[in-house]
């Protein structure tokens, strides 16, 4: 997960060499990941999860499965009335 936040840029990822000569990974929050964070203590994604949860982005993705779902009845209808595959 860490990797993942990392090559997001919400977190940097820098490698150290410990005592033992073996190497570890030191994560620390980036400008963007410090976005989330509402304290030192603990991290949140409610600022993310507000901003999703907007009409207007809601309204945007209804829209966009709704094409989706036009298209592929539309799709089938027409393979079902011709009987042979449309490459697209």
């Amino acid at each position: 997960m860490l990797c993942l936040l990392a090559s997001h840029s919400l977190l940097v990822c820098s490698t150290n060499t410990n005592e033992e000569g073996g190497n570890e990974r030191l994560y620390e929050l980036s400008l963007a990941g410090k976005y989330f964070v509402s304290d030192n203590s603990k991290g949140s994604v409610s600022l993310h999860t507000t901003y999703l949860n907007r009409r207007s982005n809601v309204d945007a993705l209804l829209t966009i499965f709704l094409h989706i779902y036009i298209y592929i009845y539309i799709y089938i209808y027409i393979y079902i009335l011709t009987n042979s595959c449309i490459y697209l």
